[in-house]
């Protein structure tokens, strides 16, 4: 047995198991992001084309959109709206994804005006 009570099978003394990594990786890579809601930079109007920035979404992670009409570059944080969108709310307007993220996939509701 090697010291601690670790068994030891060779390769210089080195223990079969190391209780400050998992998998060789730090434990802190393996801390859960919480996400939070999104925002979108304007307004959305029927009729009314527009783009521009989204926020609050978290490193890494992949935003999708269910409003006709909204497409979303989720690499780079942009959005576009072309108008056809009839107005009201979805619920689930942006869902960010993202593996391991508390939370996810995380929807925020998307409000398109008359």
């Amino acid at each position: 047995m090697a010291r601690g009570g670790q068994r030891s099978y060779g390769n210089a003394g080195r223990t079969a198991y190391s209780g400050g990594t998992r998998g060789g990786q730090d434990r802190a890579a393996f801390v859960s992001s919480v996400l939070k809601p999104l925002v979108l930079s304007g307004g959305l109007k029927h009729g009314t084309a527009s783009n521009g920035m989204i926020s609050g979404a978290t490193a890494s992670s992949g935003i999708v959109s269910n409003v006709a009409g909204l497409t979303v570059n989720s690499a780079a944080r942009t959005y576009a709206f072309d108008g056809t969108a009839a107005a009201g709310t979805t619920a689930n307007g942006l869902v960010e994804t993202l593996a391991g993220a508390t939370g996810s996939p995380r929807p925020t509701p998307v409000t398109v005006a008359a």
